[in-house]
């Protein structure tokens, strides 16, 4: 199993459920309302939850990774790509979600 997979499986459903309850707290009522009132600006929502998502993911992922992780000194030069490959899988899982929630 490779690194990526390892920070996948591991972290997944806790930074989901970590992100899911910040989102159901501090953007996702924002984020809906909008939507709901102003149709047109559902776009400019999506970027600003995706954002915000990112910004979320970011900073977690970075804190697991450095904490409970042994990255080999030989992938230290890869960390950033290995963080923004995670942190990319994270927000577009977390993104579909919310739009779920939203349609329905």
């Amino acid at each position: 199993m490779g690194i990526l997979e390892s920070i996948q499986g591991f972290f997944q459903k806790k930074a989901i459920q970590k992100l899911g309850n910040k989102l159901a707290k501090d953007v996702l009522p924002n984020f809906i309302e909008k939507v709901k009132e102003h149709k047109d600006l559902q776009e400019a929502a999506e970027d600003t939850l995706k954002d915000k998502l990112k910004e979320l993911a970011q900073e977690y992922l970075e804190a697991e990774i450095d904490k409970r992780l042994q990255i080999p000194e030989k992938l230290q030069p890869h960390k950033s790509k290995i963080l923004e490959i995670a942190v990319d899988q994270l927000v577009d899982i977390a993104s579909d979600q919310a739009k779920e929630a939203i349609s329905s």
